[in-house]
């Protein structure tokens, strides 16, 4: 006999949530100095919401629509926050600081961009691969520790639109020399995302003047594009005074053309059916807590179970094959059935 219910008596309405960190803002600096010690706490962890609310909102939005944003700071943000987390406290003198984690939570800011009427990208683009290459007086150097690589790794690399991979600096990887990075070598690249289950590598080649000029050339070797992004900088201290400045807008660089890519299709809903098998409840529960992971997912409607199957109706937004690639993440397999042409979705 075949059951007909509904998601909402069952309890297990889905609904998305971020993937990947996209709605984390973390290692945000923090400080603050007041009469107490305990009053310089409270203002600095205000402020850190704030900034972090002011980066969430940038991150999401296309900077096309930036100068409509409200200001953060006006907001009602301690209720769009779901966790906060604190590393590194120090109180010296009635000075606090710390460094910030915070969760952020989805469904308010998505309502907020809807009241705005600002279309959003909530998707990530899949990790590339990262190898800061400085040239300076020494020559080349892709691996080592050098003031290059470290202006990257300072930054928040995961929780963005388009996250980085760093890579690890193992054996394998050193016997890649800078030359042949540099160059592109097809094979040694192709050996590196291989390694690192990525198909996209980013070369950031630093060229360190001796007046304090940078410039700085970004190569992209991906399967599906290549591309190189030529910029310049300065600073009166030196070329590693620059490097900041110059990480932190190549990131937004790399954001905003994925965002430009995601936001269309993030925002165009399209229905499937799906069914779904199951070898028994727990596992059932399982696949109902992955789909809520999801984030191109934005419902799905039980139209009928019957043990070890259920037929859905999934709402979600981007491609067919985003949506493969999301569900894989969350241990989900989706595939067409040959035979009956339908859809079919199982636990890895």
């Amino acid at each position: 006999m075949r059951l007909f219910v509904s998601l909402f008596f069952l309890g297990l309405l889905v609904s998305p949530v971020a993937y990947g960190g996209i709605y984390d803002v973390a290692g945000l600096p923090i400080k603050a100095r007041a009469a107490t010690s305990a009053q310089a706490r409270t203002m600095a962890l205000r402020q850190g919401q704030v900034e972090a609310l002011e980066v969430i909102l940038r991150r999401l939005s296309p900077r096309a629509d930036w100068s409509r944003l409200p200001d953060a700071a006006s907001l009602d943000f301690e209720t769009m926050i779901n966790r906060i987390e604190l590393d590194e406290e120090k109180t010296i003198s009635r000075t606090y600081s710390a460094t910030l984690f915070v969760a952020f939570a989805a469904q308010p800011l998505r309502q907020l961009f809807q009241d705005l009427d600002i279309a959003i990208s909530e998707s990530q683009n899949r990790p590339l691969l990262l190898i800061p290459v400085l040239e300076d007086r020494d020559g080349l150097q892709a691996w080592g520790q050098h003031w290059w690589r470290d202006a990257w790794q300072a930054q928040d690399l995961e929780n963005i639109p388009s996250p980085l991979i760093l890579a690890e600096q193992g054996e394998a990887d050193i016997a890649i020399t800078a030359e042949d990075i540099v160059r592109g070598h097809p094979v040694k690249l192709a050996q590196l995302n291989r390694r690192y289950d990525t198909s996209t590598i980013l070369v950031a080649h630093a060229l360190a003047g001796q007046t304090g000029r940078l410039g700085v050339t970004l190569y992209i070797f991906g399967e599906d594009e290549s591309d190189v992004i030529i910029r310049t900088y300065s600073a009166p201290s030196g070329s590693a005074a620059a490097a900041p400045q110059a990480v932190a807008e190549f990131l937004l660089l790399l954001g905003e053309r994925w965002k430009t890519q995601a936001t269309p299709l993030d925002n165009a809903t399209q229905i499937v059916t799906i069914l779904a098998t199951f070898a028994d409840l727990p596992a059932w529960l399982r696949m109902q807590q992955s789909l809520a992971a999801v984030t191109s997912v934005r419902l799905v409607r039980l139209v009928e179970i019957s043990p070890p199957r259920a037929v859905l109706a999934v709402s979600y937004t981007g491609s067919q094959e985003t949506l493969t690639d999301h569900l894989d993440r969350q241990g989900l397999r989706l595939l067409n059935n040959p035979t009956t042409d339908e859809l079919e979705l199982e636990l890895k």
